[in-house]
């Protein structure tokens, strides 16, 4: 659905319009993740502690049910194989 809703996409629209090839659905996500961590960094750095504020962020994430641990692998150290 989230594809589908690209195609409305401002900069789609104006490519679009000016007959310039449509940019792809990865490179208007990835543009979209961007603007979010962007927005996300800026509204974060108007806390008076944002470090306190970043902790207590990821206190949240890691205690929630709708993130599995097997996102955060690469993040964990390898296991040696079994023998």
């Amino acid at each position: 659905m989230f594809d589908h809703c690209l195609l409305l996409h401002p900069e789609q629209i104006a490519r679009i319009e000016s007959k310039l090839p449509a940019y792809t659905v990865g490179s208007l996500q990835r543009k979209s993740q961007m603007d979010v961590l962007l927005e996300f960094i800026t509204s974060l750095l108007e806390f008076p502690d944002p470090g306190d504020k970043l902790k207590e962020l990821g206190e949240l994430i890691s205690g929630s049910r709708y993130f599995c641990e097997s996102l955060f692998w690469a993040s964990q150290p390898k296991q040696a194989a079994k023998t």
